[in-house]
């Protein structure tokens, strides 16, 4: 059970995009230089993202990247599971591997209820804390 490094760098990434998005496409160059990341490390992400339409690139000068759907529609479950890895494999025969993967599924489940809008307008933890008490 885990969340791997380019998902949170693509959660992190998406979140300045919805954060800075207007009119104009916002350039990978400057969430890279934002988020303290390399271009090309985050080229990589954009291109996976890009693959499970979760965003939309724009040619030409003035060209980067705007979200494909609003903030409030894109959870950050959908983001990580285009970096998921398979692991079906790595519990077959373990005495603990049903506790795993039920805390797995809870995971999705909660991350399939925050949305980079919730990130953005810092309703994440609150959302989490919500949640958690149910």
């Amino acid at each position: 059970m885990r969340i791997p490094s380019r998902g949170l760098c693509a959660v992190n990434a998406l979140a300045d995009l919805a954060a800075r998005q207007s009119d104009k496409p916002v350039s990978l160059a400057s969430i890279a230089a934002r988020q303290g990341i390399s271009l090309s490390y985050l080229e990589q992400v954009f291109a996976k993202l890009r693959g499970a339409d979760l965003v939309r690139s724009v040619r030409g000068p003035g060209g980067g990247y705007r979200l494909a759907r609003p903030a409030n529609q894109i959870t950050i479950a959908d983001v990580c599971s285009v970096f998921r890895q398979d692991s079906t494999g790595e519990a077959n025969g373990e005495v603990h591997g049903q506790f795993w993967s039920n805390m797995q599924a809870l995971l999705d489940s909660l991350l399939a209820r925050i949305s980079l809008a919730d990130v953005i307008d810092q309703q994440a933890v609150p959302t989490i804390r919500a949640l958690a008490a149910e």
